[in-house]
């Protein structure tokens, strides 16, 4: 059925922000516009809790060989990532690839660790309306940049590490422009839990009015 998208009131709002492994390693552009954005949202009388979550700091370890998604690609995939390797972009078949190296056993585990993990989050974060948190830490890199195949990893990670986390846990999240114009974009991460996209949408019509008059 339609999402009813109305706008909440920003004084009622309580958000709350992870402090590990999300706000690692912004570039000076994101940081500025992300601190800005926090203190226009604390204006409007948002309140903020900022909340250890160390739970995040798992998913390295529960990801360290590929986790669900090479195992899911690779199902998906291994037929012609075995005969037509050419077809892919050579980034994305190493990723694939890795997939190859896990069983049904292994899959099991990472289904469960999963699960494991889904709910301690959920169960950390349910006293707050949202989560808050830059979409990624870095301005778009230079194609120039790029083309060492080491710095297209190490982006690569970065630019996935935040989303990743919102898409281990099942649940929906909005990227709101947050920079000032004139300036590189940036994103400001609004995320909620799994079926919680109608109110995460209405405090982020909220949200993106309240950024905009501030620009």
């Amino acid at each position: 059925r339609p999402l009813t998208i109305d706008e909440r009131n920003l004084s009622e709002a309580h958000f709350v922000i992870p402090q590990t492994r999300v706000l690692a390693g912004l570039d000076e552009h994101v940081s500025a516009a992300w601190l800005h954005a926090l203190d226009v949202l604390r204006a409007q009388g948002v309140k903020i809790t900022e909340l250890p979550l160390p739970e995040l700091a798992e998913l390295d370890s529960i990801n360290a060989r590929g986790g669900i998604t090479a195992w899911e690609a690779w199902q998906w995939h291994q037929h012609y990532a075995q005969s037509q390797p050419e077809a892919y972009d050579l980034q994305v078949l190493t990723r694939i690839n890795r997939g190859s190296l896990l069983n049904e056993e292994d899959a099991a585990e990472l289904y469960q660790l999963r699960a494991d993990w889904k709910q301690r989050v959920e169960q950390a974060v349910a006293p707050f309306d949202g989560i808050l948190m830059p979409t990624v830490p870095l301005i778009a890199p230079t194609l120039t940049e790029l083309e060492d195949p080491a710095r297209y990893m190490q982006v690569n990670l970065l630019m996935l590490r935040n989303t990743s986390v919102i898409n281990m846990l099942d649940g929906c999240s909005i990227s709101l422009p947050c920079h000032q114009p004139g300036a590189a974009p940036v994103g400001l991460m609004l995320s909620s839990t799994h079926g919680n996209d109608a109110a995460l949408l209405s405090w982020a019509a909220a949200i993106e009015t309240t950024l905009k008059r501030s620009s």
